[in-house]
């Protein structure tokens, strides 16, 4: 199921559990995707998410943050982040810069999960 149907359907449920504050945030959500995409991709909504949790941080609008917050995957510790990375360079035989965009559009099926600073540091510290 496509993160975008999960909060559809969530807001359906808040909507009839009279849950007024989860209800507006998600519809607001659903209207800022719908404006950007009809049929938004994970990581765009992930990226939407992101970005209005970020903004909420600066006006005080924790309580919403809350509610969105439910909606991103779980961040890799730096551990796991590192030992994907490790992995993935042994498998396929990488080695030096020229590497490093494989390697980095391989991290993108893990999008939300990771910082990209510091898996940019990790892949470039692997390959040099």
């Amino acid at each position: 199921m496509k993160l975008i149907d999960k909060i559809k359907k969530d807001r359906i449920l808040a909507l009839k559990a009279k849950e007024n504050e989860k209800k507006l945030s998600l519809s607001t959500l659903i209207g800022e995707l719908d404006r950007k995409d009809k049929d938004p991709s994970d990581e765009l909504v992930i990226k939407t998410i992101k970005s209005t949790i970020e903004a909420n941080e600066q006006t005080g609008n924790l309580a919403e943050n809350d509610i969105l917050s439910v909606y991103l995957p779980e961040m890799f510790s730096d551990e796991e982040l590192n030992e994907i990375i490790s992995n993935h360079i042994t498998e396929n035989n990488y080695s030096g810069m020229k590497d490093m965009g494989k390697v980095m559009g391989f991290l993108k099926q893990y999008t939300g999960q990771y910082d990209g600073k510091k898996a940019s540091e990790i892949v470039r510290n692997k390959l040099n």
